[in-house]
């Protein structure tokens, strides 16, 4: 189990944290050091190697912003794609839950490239599934604004936004895209909502989460 240290633990991964032993169903609480959340984990230098231990995709968004190519365009993509996100991640979701129950895959550390969409968006899932609420939710996504500041990200953005798919986007329109907006989340949890009625019926019609497995699980990681 990766030891119980602060969030800025990895100089490599600025955005590497515990999430908090948040309170969670039935008078319980998520275990500490159960679930680590980070951005990508290339620039690791060796000795945080060896300290850690042995329809929306991010090209989506671009192609939605080239119908406004202005910051509410960007804002406006941002919502899109979270909306999609629950379908879109349906079968990745699944496959999650099933190694998770097979046991052996805890401590997770959840990462995608910055650590903030893909990343929030999964870890959000295992929270609420935990019994966690949706506001211990949204601020544990929030909490991403702290090491992953959109000014100093949004330039890096932009850039790579060139260089990949060729479209050239100035630093204001990229910002939306590098901020943990709580809206954005909202969203994903609003196409939840609207479309399951909730995430537990979600995790059981879309995922494939069983009641007792979602026991099961909420068994793995609170205390």
């Amino acid at each position: 189990m990766l030891p119980d240290v602060p969030p800025t633990l990895l100089g490599g991964a600025p955005n590497f944290r515990a999430v908090a032993p948040f309170p969670a169903a039935d008078g319980r609480r998520l275990k500490p050091g159960i679930l680590y959340r980070s951005g990508e984990l290339s620039r690791l230098s060796e000795a945080d190697v060896a300290l850690e231990g042995t329809d929306a995709s991010p090209a989506k968004i671009f192609a939605l912003i080239l119908r406004d190519p202005t910051p509410r365009g960007a804002r406006l993509a941002m919502d899109t794609l979270y909306r999609r996100k629950p379908r879109a991640y349906a079968p990745q979701l699944g496959s999650l839950f099933s190694n998770l129950l097979r046991g052996g895959a805890l401590p997770l550390l959840i990462h995608c490239h910055a650590g903030k969409d893909r990343t929030g968006f999964f870890t959000a899932m295992l929270l609420a599934a935990a019994g966690i609420s949706r506001d211990d939710i949204l601020a544990d996504y929030v909490e991403t604004s702290r090491f992953f500041a959109a000014e100093a990200q949004a330039p890096q953005m932009a850039a790579w936004a060139e260089h990949a798919f060729g479209q050239t986007l100035d630093i204001a329109t990229v910002l939306p895209l590098a901020e943990a907006r709580p809206a954005y989340l909202q969203a994903a949890f609003a196409a939840i909502d609207d479309e399951f009625g909730g995430v537990e019926t979600y995790l059981s019609h879309a995922v494939g989460v069983s009641a007792p497995e979602l026991h099961a699980f909420r068994d793995l990681v609170l205390e």
